[in-house]
């Protein structure tokens, strides 16, 4: 076996030792469960206990987790202050309430707020459908309301859960013009001196919403402490259930450092930190919800819920319901607070497009390794401006990479024919100094000197590859630009692996055939044979793009390998008649 052949080897060992490291890394680091700070370590342990569940509604939830009706005021709390379901009028009368939603609906999405509250109730992307065919919704089924305020106070903790709103716009708007946008104004006046409004603005070209809050209490009641709430998590969006687990994630910006944090199945969610917060966000593999802060910087950042064992695609799963929450200390008897909210995909440049760091959210990989990633993602996008079909624009990229990589492939199969044609010296070197191991290397170095031959040339295109292959690896299973996109016939999903391995076994032939054409020592054939094999084991659960990626440069170098060997022998022939004719 030569060098070269060994170096190989080594190479795709390295690789599969390095593969289950890679995909652990994709669902990052496990932990049994994140402890808040103490007592009187930080501001954020001063946050207000998830609300108790309403009565009717069983919580699958640790008690001190999330409760599947989150922002019920809890009965057991006697200093928060009592809200009657009753509006102040302008003139001082009561009005019953009644409760209505507001429907806004924009190209991108529809959204349904509640004046109960002033909360959003549902969000629909219109643009993107779960597997089953219904619009993808951020609003999780595990609760009914989202966007919840709750105020640390000097009497106790008040929520907005069922106070009150008076709203007297439009129950429906629709926007349709590009850049337009709309306002949502729900205010509540209450007994005892309390004025609060929440104001919403949305837009028709993007998934942000504005968000300005003014509470003002009497005098005698000052807000120690405000946070705005995202408590349900967000709902799988994949029939692969199971893989999507991996990318429930707990993200936040503090100090301009972004941090990611993941959590172990079945353990409770607890998290709070204290210190100059730009936003948090809870993540799934394709979908986001980020609250951030405009201009002001708050205080802390939460994370708080649990999973829910339940029936998802005819299967019981434990699905996960991260909420998250944006703190502030207020110290006073007024707050006016102005939040920027970002409901939709994680689509990467869109993300960067707005802004304070919401990109980093797409998990491309290592540090090192996400600037070429974002970059082969940008080509991808761009070739798919002029071909529709992403699987064509794999092949077209393949084709690409190709070309770029020419040189020094050509170079390769270059020293890999020399190196055959150097095997008849290399025998009788073997054979006159297979006692002196020391004088066998520096003959061999030798001629390898003489007839310019680098035995480690064919090695380099394949260790060049490495990079583009792990850059494409986070593409094909992370980015929402390939989710859903179909090819040909059974390939349904590009970023799923291929549900009948039709693409991995022809990628296997591909391989058998070439290293049938390059292998000629007889000692090696056996390599021609495991390999495939081996690679089978390896692509066969990989996100079907990758292997149509890799079948499709497979195909690209075996006709490139053939033709040179063509070329070669064309040489060596016309050498021959050249000779004869001389003697």
């Amino acid at each position: 076996m030569d060098k070269r052949t060994i170096i190989g080897l080594v190479l795709v060992a390295v690789v599969v030792l390095l593969l289950p490291f890679y995909q652990k890394y994709i669902s990052g680091p496990q932990r049994d469960q994140a402890v808040a700070p103490a007592a009187g370590e930080s501001s954020a342990e001063r946050v207000p206990e998830p609300l108790s569940e309403s009565p009717g509604h069983e919580s699958a939830l640790p008690a001190s987790g999330l409760a599947e009706e989150p922002g019920r005021p809890s009965a057991q709390e006697p200093d928060a202050p009592e809200v009657p379901l009753q509006l102040q009028g302008a003139g001082g009368q009561l009005v019953d309430f009644q409760e209505m939603k507001v429907t806004v609906e924009t190209p991108l999405y529809i959204a349904k707020f509640s004046n109960l509250g002033a909360h959003l109730v549902s969000f629909k992307l219109k643009e993107y459908r779960r597997q089953e065919g219904d619009l993808v919704e951020m609003v999780s089924p595990f609760v009914e309301q989202e966007l919840i305020m709750e105020l640390n106070t000097s009497k106790g903790t008040f929520s907005t859960a069922e106070l009150p709103f008076f709203y007297d716009g439009d129950s429906l708007i629709i926007l349709e013009e590009a850049q337009s946008s709309t306002e949502l104004n729900f205010t509540s006046v209450l007994p005892g001196g309390m004025l609060m409004t929440r104001v919403y603005k949305l837009n028709a070209d993007n998934y942000l919403l504005d968000h300005h809050v003014e509470t003002h209490f009497s005098d005698s009641l000052y807000i120690d402490q405000t946070v705005l709430w995202w408590q349900g998590g967000l709902y799988p969006t994949e029939n692969d259930v199971k893989q999507e687990m991996r990318f429930y994630k707990f993200c936040d910006r503090m100090g301009g450092e972004f941090n990611r944090e993941s959590f172990k199945a079945g353990k409770e969610i607890s998290i709070a930190k204290d210190g100059s917060t730009d936003w948090v966000a809870t993540t799934t593999k394709y979908f986001v919800v980020i609250l951030a802060s405009i201009e002001e910087k708050f205080n802390g950042s939460i994370a708080r819920g649990g999973w829910h064992t339940t029936e998802f695609d005819k299967a019981t799963v434990e699905l996960p319901q991260i909420g998250i929450g944006l703190l502030s200390d207020e110290r006073n008897n007024a707050i006016v607070q102005d939040y920027r909210i970002y409901l939709g995909p994680q689509d990467y440049f869109d993300l960067k497009k707005l802004g304070e760091g919401f990109h980093e959210v797409v998990d491309l990989g290592w540090k090192y390794l996400a600037p070429l990633a974002s970059g082969l993602l940008w080509v991808f996008i761009k070739i798919n401006t002029v071909v529709s079909n992403y699987g064509l624009v794999i092949i077209i990229f393949s084709l690409l990479i190709k070309f770029i990589l020419y040189p020094l492939t050509r170079k390769q199969m270059k020293s890999m024919m020399e190196m055959k044609q150097l095997e008849p010296k290399m025998k009788v070197i073997r054979e006159e100094f297979k006692n002196d191991p020391q004088k066998l290397n520096e003959q061999v170095m030798k001629l390898y000197k003489e007839h310019g031959v680098n035995p480690l040339g064919g090695c380099f295109p394949l260790v060049l590859q490495m990079p583009i292959f792990f850059a494409l690896f986070r593409v094909f299973y992370n980015t929402i630009e390939l989710r859903a996109q179909p090819f040909i016939f059974w390939i349904k999903d590009l970023s799923q692996k291929d549900p009948y391995y039709a693409l991995p076994l022809m990628m296997c032939a591909i391989m058998f055939v070439q290293q049938q054409i390059s292998i000629k020592d007889p000692k090696q054939k056996l390599m021609g044979y495991i390999m495939p094999i081996f690679f089978f084991f390896i692509f066969r659960n990989m996100p079907s793009g990758l292997v149509l990626y890799w079948t499709t440069f497979n195909v690209l170098s075996v006709v490139h390998q053939y033709m040179m060997e063509l070329g070669n022998k064309r040489k060596l022939e016309a050498d021959g008649v050249l000779q004869k004719a001389d003697k």
